[in-house]
């Protein structure tokens, strides 16, 4: 399993925004989600770019390292586990 999975869908609520873009995701717009062990990030569908890895996103946090310093070249191997694992990873609007 890769660290980073990424799923798509209808937004189910208001409330989240984009990580991209920083707007407001509507209920009912197309989102991608990029999810690791405890991140999640949310996109509009025209928003995202790259693959699986954030790093890949156009003015991501790795293409800015002079300002936050060094970062890893690569994501962990796996998730992990422990107190931040779950079952299954994906956004799934309908779980309950």
């Amino acid at each position: 399993m890769d660290y980073w999975t990424l799923s798509s869908g209808n937004a189910c609520r208001n409330g989240w925004s984009c990580r991209s873009c920083k707007k407001d995701i509507s209920k009912g717009h197309p989102i991608i989600v990029r999810e690791g062990r405890k991140l999640r990030f949310h996109y509009h569908k025209e928003c995202f770019e790259g693959n699986g890895d954030p790093r890949t996103q156009k003015d991501s946090t790795f293409q800015l390292q002079g300002k936050y310093g060094k970062l890893q070249q690569e994501p962990p191997i796996v998730k992990g586990y422990g107190k931040w694992s779950v079952g299954s990873y994906g956004y799934n609007p309908a779980f309950r």
